[in-house]
């Protein structure tokens, strides 16, 4: 929406995690998962149905923190 390139500027918040990550293979653990990230974030979705072959259709990663550092800037 600007008129003007020159007159943008940065605006970042970034965060670097090391640790352990896993992929989740029990069904109803990624469909707990999954139900929270839709209701979090696309709360819209949440009537629709999370049918068997979605849900094992769709990677849900784990990750285990050991880790974190982070950089803000606005």
């Amino acid at each position: 929406g600007l008129s003007t390139p020159c007159d943008a500027d940065a605006e970042y918040e970034s965060v670097v995690i090391r640790g352990y990550a896993h992929v989740l293979t029990d069904t109803e653990q990624k469909r707990t998962v999954l139900t929270e990230v839709i209701r979090k974030y696309a709360p819209q979705l949440a009537q629709l149905e999370m049918t068997e072959a979605r849900v094992r259709g769709t990677a849900v990663v784990e990750i285990e923190p050991v880790s974190i550092t982070g950089k803000y800037h606005r």
